[in-house]
């Protein structure tokens, strides 16, 4: 399904955006607002949309599907994902990446309260710059922009992220493989 596809897409955007510092093991949740592609607005549009205008039970269905992968559709069209920091992660400063996108990041500055680093995918092909800031070890905000190949045409995008601690337990939600680091 289509919804799928763009959510995942969106999740993996999602998890990269969590390369943060210093950060409290634990669940959180990130939300991503997309924009700057209009094919890729258009379609996260119409996704809305079909999902809206879902039967209850085929809309349950499907935000059941999404939910058990840890991902929701919340207001205005923001993708959130729970993940999981394990405390061994947060120890030496990392975060959770997807498995899914054979990425390497290269940190180019880092402060208590900000980074900015680079990051290339090879599937899907993406390379990209992100500015966080960290208020504290609890809360995060962010901006990434991507470049993707689809459909043969170079495609740029915005993402605003931001992530919140939810508590320590990461009962039923599964700590990412880490990217290999420039």
């Amino acid at each position: 399904m289509r919804i799928k596809s763009i959510a995942i897409t969106a999740a993996a955007f999602l998890a990269i955006s969590a390369q943060a510092q210093a950060l409290k093991p634990g669940l959180w949740e990130t939300e991503a607002t997309m924009g700057g592609d209009p094919k890729l607005e258009a379609q996260m549009k119409k996704m809305q949309e079909q999902l809206a205008s879902m039967p209850p039970a085929q809309r349950k269905m499907m935000e059941q599907m999404l939910a058990s992968q840890g991902v929701s559709i919340g207001g205005g069209g923001a993708i959130k994902v729970k993940i999981c920091i394990t405390p061994e992660q947060a120890k030496k400063q990392d975060v959770p990446m997807p498995t899914k996108g054979d990425c390497t990041t290269e940190i180019k500055s880092k402060t208590k309260t900000s980074m900015k680093m680079h990051f290339e995918c090879t599937n899907p092909a993406s390379s990209g710059d992100a500015e966080y800031s960290f208020p504290n070890d609890k809360s995060y905000k962010g901006v990434i922009t991507t470049t993707q190949q689809l459909e043969g045409q170079a495609r740029n995008t915005r993402i605003d992220s931001s992530g919140q601690w939810l508590g320590e337990s990461c009962e039923g939600v599964a700590a990412f493989k880490m990217p290999a680091q420039k």
